[in-house]
């Protein structure tokens, strides 16, 4: 049996990190529907203004994405996605601290919907 390489190993460890990686976006993308519903009770609002900012975050996401392969050209893969990492989180943390659907609009729509196109 041929022994494994460090070479061998690090691409499995980068394999499974990015699996990690690319679940947890996915995650959030399969709990929108839940959060959809939780914002209309937390936030007291309609429908319509409940939707809000899921639909700007994938519009941002989708929009957003040659003006990232862009910045990967100038800064490399790895500096982009540590950025993406850093506001994506700083994104969803200050969206436990807001008080009303404007701002949620604002953190949930475009701060992580641009951030999600960094992965």
């Amino acid at each position: 049996m041929k022994k494994l390489s460090k070479e061998d190993i690090n691409s499995g460890i980068a394999g499974f990190l990015g699996f990690v990686t690319f679940g947890l976006i996915l995650g959030t993308t399969r709990l929108s529907s839940l959060l959809f519903v939780a914002a209309i009770t937390r936030y007291n609002v309609d429908r319509e203004r409940a939707s809000f900012p899921f639909i700007l975050c994938y519009m941002t996401r989708n929009t957003i994405g040659p003006l990232v392969g862009f910045s990967v050209k100038l800064f490399g893969l790895r500096a982009v996605t540590i950025s993406g990492c850093l506001f994506s989180a700083i994104g969803i943390g200050s969206c436990f601290f807001a008080e009303d659907i404007v701002t949620v609009t604002i953190l949930w729509g475009v701060v992580y919907g641009k951030i999600i196109c960094n992965f």
